[in-house]
């Protein structure tokens, strides 16, 4: 066991620290190949069934695809994304978190069936990251916490 029995944040260079460290990456490596697979399987299913429904980017001059797109991608990562945040984690995990990446997955399946507004989705966006730095859920990458609280947003 490595100082303070924390052995993923382990420093030291013994060969014990390097073998606790395992366990979290096939645990990681799990997750990824499970998401993975789950994508690989949804992805076409929701494509399909966009495909059948008619839900579909339409080609425009200022759309750089030249055939119609079928939408509905977003259901399938958030449908992977979410479900395994709760087969893994649970739902008491991040529950503030798990609410946010709901309402922008409600957020952009309603913009695929009735097409919203650039700035509509803009607005919504920031009031739901809003909502993360208010419950003090944000990112920690300066040390400003401001600048922290505009970079979530």
């Amino acid at each position: 066991m490595c100082k303070g029995g924390h052995a993923p944040r382990c420093t030291e260079a013994s060969s014990s620290c390097n073998v606790s460290r395992v366990p979290v990456l096939i645990r990681l490596a799990t997750y990824f190949l499970v998401a993975l697979a789950a994508s690989l399987v949804l992805v076409p299913l929701c494509r399909h069934a966009a495909l059948v429904a008619g839900i579909a980017a339409q080609t425009h001059r200022d759309r750089w695809h030249g055939r119609p797109t079928p939408l509905l991608g977003g259901v399938a990562i958030a449908v992977t994304v979410l479900a395994l945040h709760v087969a893994y984690l649970g739902w008491a995990q991040l529950p503030v978190l798990l609410v946010a990446a709901a309402a922008m997955f409600v957020l952009g399946l309603v913009d695929d069936l009735v097409t919203l507004s650039p700035a509509t989705k803009l607005v919504t966006q920031i009031a739901i990251a809003s909502l993360l730095v208010a419950t003090g859920s944000r990112l920690s990458w300066a040390s400003s916490p401001p600048v922290d609280a505009l970079l979530t947003v």
